[in-house]
């Protein structure tokens, strides 16, 4: 009796084993995640994110991101903008073609998600005063869809992410004057229609 439990827990042991390296190797040869640490750089600003798999085409990701306080504009254009943006997020990553031998299968992927931003202003300057804005735009967003391409290889423990989404109102933006406190129309026109909810970003992360 006692032989036959202890074959029976060992040959579970061996299934445990080759399961867990097989899929061990599936994600290594066809997986765009990998359990990660690292830094993100684009127009949200500069932030560290966290990467951990679920199961083989799924993927958990958590980070956080900070807009320096800078102005920029056009070379030789009067009007300058300032953003101050400071946000947390949680995406969650579907690798649609897992499991497809190509490279582009092996790293796309699609995300939805969500943010709280707890700034994201929108100041603009001009008529050569860039200390005090003509207006203020508070942007309010939260879902978020996207898309990507993951584990591009720098070298043995270090991946290059590409990530492109947007983040969709959850209701509009609020525009005000900065010296007299007037609410104005929604601004419709560039750069605010497009910098709404754009995201564009680098990740360079570390994995373990």
């Amino acid at each position: 009796m006692m032989k036959t439990l202890r074959n029976l827990v060992l040959i579970a042991g061996m299934v445990l084993v080759s399961t867990y390296t097989t899929q061990a190797q599936m994600l290594k040869e066809y997986s765009a995640f990998h359990k990660s640490l690292g830094l993100t750089l684009g127009n949200l600003g500069i932030g560290v994110e966290g990467s951990y798999p679920i199961g083989l085409a799924f993927n958990a990701r958590a980070g956080a991101t900070f807009f320096p306080n800078i102005k920029v504009g056009k070379p030789g254009q009067p009007n300058k903008y300032k953003f101050e943006r400071t946000t947390i997020g949680l995406m969650l990553d579907w690798q649609p073609l897992f499991g497809k031998e190509s490279n582009f299968a092996s790293k796309w992927f699609v995300t939805v998600g969500a943010s709280y931003f707890f700034k994201n202003d929108l100041a603009k300057y001009g008529s050569g005063d860039y200390e005090n804005p003509e207006y203020t735009i508070k942007f309010k967003q939260a879902p978020y869809i996207g898309t990507g391409l993951g584990n591009l290889v720098v070298s043995d423990r270090l991946s290059l992410s590409l990530n492109a989404g947007y983040y969709f109102e959850y209701s509009d933006a609020i525009v005000r004057r900065t010296k007299t406190g007037a609410r104005l129309p929604n601004l419709d026109g560039f750069p605010t229609v497009i910098l709404k909810g754009l995201d564009l970003h680098a990740g360079l992360s570390y994995n373990f």
